[in-house]
């Protein structure tokens, strides 16, 4: 962390005890930070690929300068699957998560044939989540807010399909109240 004021780097770290991680997105407030990271973790089985991205941890910095972090884990499947797509501040203060999902506890077989339930995540600053099933069925989702606060998610449905752009309730737990087809999308990446 680069404070201007001071004219100095601060420098830190946070335990990741399940192994390797790398972080989805970073919210930086003044000297306070939150961040969600994601693990990517050896599947010593192997199988369709041998780094498995499944495991969430949350952390958060009251004060950069003084670099403590408080973590903890948040999505911990013995096996399963987590695509973090978009991470943003919402106009209430919160972070907003778009992810997809799927988990068991039985087997890497089970886990596979699980469908990837995609879901918008609050996450308060004391690092409570609020999971919200959006039962949107899209990839790389991003997460917009117009002038007057609605809010959108945008998603690809299937490959080289248009996008989407679907209008969200957040007082109905996000679930879609629009859908809008973007013609020509098809061809973006």
């Amino acid at each position: 962390f680069y404070d201007v004021k001071m004219d100095k780097w601060h420098m830190s770290r946070t335990e990741t005890p399940e192994g390797r991680y790398a972080y989805e997105g970073i919210l930086l407030r003044g000297h306070t930070a939150l961040a969600v990271l994601n693990s990517a973790i050896r599947r010593p089985e192997g199988g369709p690929s041998i780094w498995n991205w499944r495991h969430v941890r949350l952390a958060r910095c009251d004060d950069l300068t003084q670099g403590k972090w408080i973590n903890q884990a948040w999505l911990m499947p013995k096996y399963g699957h987590t695509a973090l797509q978009d991470l943003i501040q919402g106009p209430d203060g919160c972070a907003y998560l778009a992810y997809a999902h799927s988990a068991s506890d039985v087997s890497w077989v089970e886990a596979d044939k699980a469908p990837l339930r995609h879901s918008i995540a609050r996450i308060h600053d004391d690092l409570k989540v609020e999971t919200y099933p959006t039962g949107i069925e899209a990839a790389s989702t991003r997460i917009f807010l117009d002038s007057a606060k609605n809010w959108y998610l945008l998603g690809r449905p299937a490959p080289n399909k248009n996008l989407r752009l679907w209008k969200l309730d957040p007082e109905a737990g996000f679930k879609s109240t629009l859908e809008y087809e973007l013609p020509g999308t098809d061809v973006l990446e």
